[in-house]
């Protein structure tokens, strides 16, 4: 989503322990804001999983049918 439509994110909050953190943050788009939670796990100093969490309510709410569409990561 970030590539296709976000034109600043916009770091909130951060909870760490160990190799675990949460990551709370804004994406903000030409039509308005998509809050979003990443939970990420780390291990030998690379991510290891990361798992993205937002309102698709808010998604379709923000986002245009066209840019919705293309968030599958292909290209036209």
């Amino acid at each position: 989503m970030a590539r296709k439509s976000v034109q600043e994110l916009e770091v909130k909050d951060v909870i760490a322990s160990g190799n675990q953190a949460a990551i709370w943050f804004e994406n903000r788009t030409a039509s308005g804001v998509i809050p979003s939670c990443d939970w990420v796990r780390t291990g030998n100093g690379l991510i290891k999983e990361v798992q993205s969490f937002y309102d698709s309510a808010k998604v379709r709410e923000v986002l245009s049918a066209d840019e919705q569409e293309n968030l599958d990561g292909s290209s036209r």
